[in-house]
């Protein structure tokens, strides 16, 4: 028998494994239907491919991750702010879809003069080891980026330090003004190697981004950073709201930060400030229960038992499942309010 036959007959007696095959072909026929043009980006984004075979964790298994900050390795401090803010969309975007739980962390600094910085490195790997002692991890996830211009590229591997497995390297790029893409495919990859499945419709929801401004963005992210109860905090939100005046989140976060001067301090303007960017939040988001929350808890806590009792109401009829809320209308009903 040639070698084309005995090829051609392998192929039809060797069944794919079971599970979910690594391209869906209704999404390869639905991605040529509306493929952009060449100069437009790739034909498949990654919503149309599924982790296969590259898993450092078990089916049904539970671990401990940490996730290092990611360094810069460029010359950019302008953009340091994503060293936090990549490691913090990884957290933020796994840790609702998955059974592990993820804590934020620093990789160990190099020795002086060791340039070996890359977890697969002789000198990454004692590193990696260190962290995970340190905070009594399971798996280590490390990488960086590095910005040039509009261009953001980010590498990454997942680590396992007691076994010695490592994820195959992951390089992604993507751009600042659509950070929110890349910080999806970041994500989509790093969880195949942790042995996350996630359905067509969570990695659709992957990619979205709070506002489409890469400027407001960028202010929003370091708001986060900025230590609670700072002025900092407070500034970079306005900023971003500035940007983009329709960023309902910006706006909400901007309104915990004066509720929480206000509730420190008992100065009811500041009060008066949240109630009025959580109102803003509303009519942007109306479906956003914590916002309906936020505002129960400052007309509570300012006296307005009533305007309280209706917000807490709304916030529990769009999530039944608020406790926070629900515990707030407790104490409105034990106080006779």
């Amino acid at each position: 028998m040639s070698p084309a036959w005995a090829c051609l007959l392998v192929a039809l007696l060797v069944r794919p494994p079971a599970g979910d095959p690594l391209i869906h072909f209704s999404d390869l026929r639905e991605a040529a239907r509306t493929a952009p043009p060449r100069h437009g980006g790739a034909l498949l984004s990654f919503r149309e491919l599924r982790p296969h075979g590259a898993e450092i964790v078990g089916r049904g298994e539970r671990c401990r991750v940490a996730i290092a900050r990611f360094p810069n390795a460029g010359k950019t401090p302008e953009h340091d702010w994503l060293s936090r803010e990549l490691a913090a969309s990884l957290k933020r975007l796994l840790e609702d879809r998955s059974p592990h739980e993820f804590v934020l962390t620093d990789l160990p600094a190099p020795p002086p003069g060791d340039a070996a910085g890359r977890p697969g490195s002789s000198g990454g790997a004692a590193r990696v080891e260190s962290l995970a002692r340190r905070t009594r991890s399971d798996v280590v996830i490390a990488g960086g980026y590095a910005v040039l211009g509009n261009r953001v590229e980010v590498h990454v591997r997942a680590v396992r330090p007691s076994t010695g497995e490592m994820s195959a390297p992951l390089r992604f790029e993507g751009t600042l003004d659509r950070i929110g893409e890349l910080e999806g495919r970041l994500a989509a990859g790093v969880g195949g190697a942790l042995g996350i499945r996630l359905s067509d419709e969570a990695l659709g929801r992957l990619d979205e981004c709070p506002t489409l401004s890469a400027a407001a963005f960028e202010e929003y992210c370091r708001g986060l950073q900025a230590p609670d109860g700072s002025h900092t905090k407070i500034r970079h939100f306005q900023r971003a709201i500035e940007t983009d005046p329709s960023f309902a989140e910006a706006r909400y976060l901007l309104g915990n930060a004066y509720a929480g001067i206000g509730m420190t301090y008992g100065y009811v303007e500041w009060y008066n400030m949240a109630l009025e960017e959580y109102r803003h939040a509303a009519a942007l988001e109306p479906g956003d229960a914590r916002v309906f929350c936020a505002m129960g808890l400052v007309y509570f806590v300012n006296g307005q038992y009533e305007l309280a009792r209706r917000s807490l109401e709304e916030a529990l009829r769009l999530d039944p499942e608020m406790k926070l809320a629900r515990g707030y209308l407790h104490r409105l009903d034990a106080m006779g309010q």
